[in-house]
């Protein structure tokens, strides 16, 4: 297919014969210099694509020798992803847009009425909302990173300022508990920014999922504070729910959450062995540990670190060591409470030395058992 074709009127495109002067069904002056010239602009564009054609082909050749790896050769490596300028300057942006909301907040939140501050935290982080919507669905990442941890933030600060401002009433809610009304809420906002966007940017989004697997560890850690006044409690419970948070996410397939909230769920579980120690030295007689129940939590300590063992392959090491030792110091302060400066060291010593024997071989748990001997030696 050409455009100059010398068969065809270029007024009224009907058939001619070539060389005639003027079109026999339009009448156009075929050797006018405005049909001259349109005529030249043609066979310029005929040239034009027919370059554009072998260099199409040229491109296509080369591209199918790259793609041809030599034998022996060493194979080729993709370019490593780098943080762009754009990025740096997306990410700036939004935390300065998150530190400019909490200027506003602090400083000019109480010239304004009740319904005008809840208006206008409505109507800012709609507008946010909606613009983060845009850029993911035009697969802008980075743009979409950022607006979305601005939409979070924002929501975070509606939430904990309508509470304090008593809006709707929420400042009747205790703070722990609205914190958990947040983590709650966080974690199903997060979780559905984070599917939604999978599609059309190609990748997890990281801000969403990370504020997905932390927020309702949080949450829970707060509304377990005002439940609880035990510090073991209040560890122990949250713990158990980020457990579960990150099982969720797994099921969800969101990896950035499952290791945030796997990763809140071990610091929180450090936080529980050190208050179910404390608890059990502050209190160790052996009446107070058995019948007041101050040694239960360190009881709770070894059953939960048995069950993760037989579970989990992986942390099977870590909770061998930590279930023996849990057991090891039920029966040691107590001894060490009865007879000071003699009983625990008895105990310990015993232990080491079953432990070092049972302990003798292959494999995680008699890996965990010498460990854990070295640790009570």
């Amino acid at each position: 297919m050409t455009f100059a074709d010398p068969h065809i009127c270029l007024s009224c495109g009907g058939s001619i014969e070539a060389g005639v002067g003027s079109c026999p069904h339009c009448g156009m002056n075929l050797a006018s210099p405005e049909i001259q010239q349109a005529w030249r602009s043609l066979v310029v564009a005929d040239q034009w694509i027919i370059r554009a054609r072998m260099a199409n082909k040229d491109a296509s050749n080369q591209k199918a020798t790259a793609h041809v790896t030599p034998s022996g050769g060493p194979a080729l490596t993709p370019p490593r992803r780098r943080l762009s300028a754009g990025t740096v300057l997306l990410v700036v942006g939004a935390i300065s847009l998150l530190v400019a909301g909490l200027i506003f907040i602090t400083v000019s939140w109480g010239s304004m009425g009740i319904v005008g501050r809840a208006l206008l935290l409505l109507l800012f982080t709609a507008i946010v909302g909606l613009l983060a919507r845009v850029v993911t669905k035009r697969g802008l990442r980075a743009s979409a990173e950022s607006l979305w941890g601005v939409f979070l933030g924002l929501v975070t600060l509606d939430w904990f300022a309508g509470r304090d401002q008593g809006l709707l009433g929420l400042d009747g809610i205790p703070i722990g508990h609205a914190a958990g009304l947040w983590g709650l809420a966080l974690l199903g906002v997060g979780v559905a920014v984070v599917r939604s966007a999978k599609v059309p940017v190609g990748r997890t989004l990281v801000v969403p999922a990370l504020v997905a697997g932390l927020a309702p560890v949080i949450g829970l850690v707060g509304s377990a504070a005002e439940i609880w006044e035990s510090a073991f409690w209040s560890s122990i419970i949250p713990t158990v729910g980020a457990v579960l948070i990150a099982v969720l996410h797994r099921s969800f397939g969101i990896q950035p959450a499952r290791w945030a909230a796997a990763a809140a769920a071990s610091v929180l579980g450090a936080v529980s062995i050190g208050a179910a120690v404390v608890e059990a030295l502050e209190f160790p007689g052996l009446r107070q540990l058995l019948l007041q129940g101050h040694g239960v939590p360190l009881l709770m300590v070894a059953v939960v670190a048995v069950g993760v063992a037989r579970v989990s392959e992986v942390a099977r090491t870590a909770s061998v060591i930590i279930g023996v030792l849990a057991c090891v110091l039920l029966v040691a302060i107590p001894a060490e409470s009865a007879w000071e400066l003699r009983g625990g060291h008895l105990v310990t010593g015993a232990a080491a030395v079953a432990l070092a024997v049972r302990g003798a071989g292959k494999g995680r748990v008699n890996r965990g058992l010498q460990w854990a001997a070295c640790l009570t030696a």
